[in-house]
């Protein structure tokens, strides 16, 4: 839960920039349905040169030549994991990747992960110092031009940033595809194995910090379709699915409800 203090920084954050404190659902709406799997447009990666990433690289600029903006010492560390004022001038902008949600009617309806969700048009980037990740700038499209609507979140860019650290030593190494269920409280990255003798693999589960007490719920995590031992293993969707559904409904039926752990 943000402070206070960090909704004041983050509008001054947003107007420094040129945008209006818009929330990120006034971002201009994508298409209803998932893009195919297989289509890179959702898939962690370093997309260079696209406007969403421009737009990212554009705000860290902005961000370091304002000291007010990232914190003047007094809210170091709280908005992004930096504690000099300075550092954000050598910070640089590393995986880019679309928010994808899971919809909560499909999901309650029966239909599992991969068939309920939905792709949102905001993309986030890991904001890296020294080769560690330090936060996200969050972008989305906002009367006509990519711009930053938020920045923080410095626990989950590090648990993003291990997730693939972890994968990234496969060979080949898996397609990645960062999910969230808004209901559940819960985050995930999604791992799709290469194929198995042209075959299509089924994906696996990475629960992040927000979904780590769904992963202690589920019937255990498991290897998928033979990736390398990593760090972090995947969850199944069978193993994941019953807990997930569980929690999304007393997400919905009581809006109060709340997990510990989420991040923004």
């Amino acid at each position: 839960m943000r402070t206070q203090r960090q909704l004041i920084l983050l509008a001054v954050l947003i107007n420094v920039l040129g945008g209006a404190a818009t929330a990120v659902a006034a971002a201009e709406p994508a298409s209803t349905s998932a893009t195919n799997p297989s289509s890179p447009s959702g898939i962690i990666a370093i997309a260079r040169g696209t406007p969403q990433r421009q737009a990212a690289e554009q705000a860290l600029r902005t961000l370091a030549d304002h000291p007010l903006a990232h914190s003047s010492g007094r809210y170091a560390g709280r908005i992004l994991a930096v504690d000099r004022d300075d550092a954000l001038r050598r910070a640089t902008i590393g995986y880019g990747f679309e928010m994808y949600v899971i919809d909560p009617g499909p999901l309650l309806a029966g239909d599992g992960i991969d068939a309920s969700l939905r792709h949102t048009g905001v993309w986030r980037f890991v904001v890296l110092l020294d080769d560690s990740a330090v936060g996200l700038i969050t972008v989305a499209k906002l009367q006509g031009r990519w711009q930053m609507v938020e920045v923080g979140a410095a626990a989950l860019a590090a648990d993003i940033a291990d997730v693939i650290t972890s994968y990234e030593a496969s060979q080949p190494p898996p397609r990645m595809r960062f999910v969230r269920s808004e209901q559940g409280h819960a985050d995930f990255v999604e791992v799709m194995p290469p194929a198995v003798s042209g075959s299509p693999a089924e994906p696996g589960y990475v629960p992040l910090l927000s979904a780590r007490s769904l992963a202690a719920t589920g019937a255990g995590a498991t290897q998928q379709n033979g990736l390398a031992a990593v760090k972090r293993a995947a969850m199944s969707e069978q193993d994941i699915l019953p807990v997930l559904r569980e929690s999304v409904r007393r997400g919905m039926v009581d809006p109060r409800f709340d997990h510990p752990g989420a991040a923004p």
